[in-house]
């Protein structure tokens, strides 16, 4: 797997530091609002970095099946929702024809 942009990681070591500093002057409200946006920015770049290794892996895919559907992308409908929107558009630029559960 790919590592996350390194804009990413210098945002999560930013973070990572306002995290610890707050949690030393018991600002503890902050430092949970904090956590949150780590949390996130963190998911994110293991997102792009998963999506990035898929699709390497089907660049040098065999398309020669004859299928309606190359893939079916399923996902928590909550949070889900964009994430696998742009795994989909990836996907159908490399040729691969998607179900999307969103679109039924």
């Amino acid at each position: 797997m790919t590592d996350p942009p390194a804009d990413t990681q210098a945002e999560v070591a930013r973070l990572e530091t306002l995290l610890r500093d707050l949690v030393q002057q018991e600002n503890f409200i902050r430092a949970h609002e904090i956590q949150m946006q780590l949390n996130m920015l963190k998911e994110k770049g293991q997102s792009q970095a998963l999506g990035a290794s898929i699709l390497a892996m089907l660049k040098a895919s065999d398309k020669s099946m004859d299928l309606e559907y190359s893939f079916f992308l399923s996902h928590y409908q909550a949070t889900g929702g964009d994430q696998v929107g742009l795994l989909e558009r990836g996907l159908e630029e490399l040729g691969h024809r998607c179900w999307f559960d969103q679109v039924s």
